[in-house]
């Protein structure tokens, strides 16, 4: 049996405005949320909170969740976890936005509504787009 692996992450979304800021992993070419993967032992505010303070430094304040999205790659299952971040203006500034684990991101933007650079998850993205993030109930997506 092939050796297979079931991980949960968790992220946050940062919106002001018309624009959200997202990262871009140093070990792939596109963009999603900050965050990362829960460690055992963690829930997923645990995981959420770690995560956002060790890639860009700012402590969030963590608002309702959002999104649930999941995706195989054939070898590994994710389930990942958006949840909305509510203190956005600590994350205006992105060249100060210095974390223990920065080096993990090749870049932090502010990209708007009209980019089209490789943004997943593309459902949350294309939500986004059309102005139209959950309002009253998380929602589930599949990348």
């Amino acid at each position: 049996m092939e050796d297979k692996k079931i991980i949960i992450v968790c992220r946050g979304v940062i919106v002001d405005g018309d624009k959200m800021l997202l990262v871009e992993n140093a070990k792939n070419n596109f963009y999603c949320p900050a965050g990362g993967k829960m460690e055992f032992g963690e829930n997923p505010i645990q995981t959420i909170e770690r995560e956002i303070l060790e890639e860009l430094g700012v402590k969030p304040e963590i608002g309702r969740l959002l999104y649930i999205n999941t995706f195989d790659d054939g070898e590994t299952q994710a389930t990942e976890f958006f949840y909305e971040i509510l203190n956005v203006a600590d994350y205006k500034d992105i060249e100060n936005l210095k974390g223990t684990h920065s080096f993990e991101l090749s870049k932090i933007v502010w990209l708007d509504r009209s980019s089209d650079a490789k943004i997943f998850p593309k459902g949350m993205w294309q939500d986004f787009k059309n102005d139209n993030l959950p309002k009253d109930k998380e929602r589930y997506i599949n990348r």
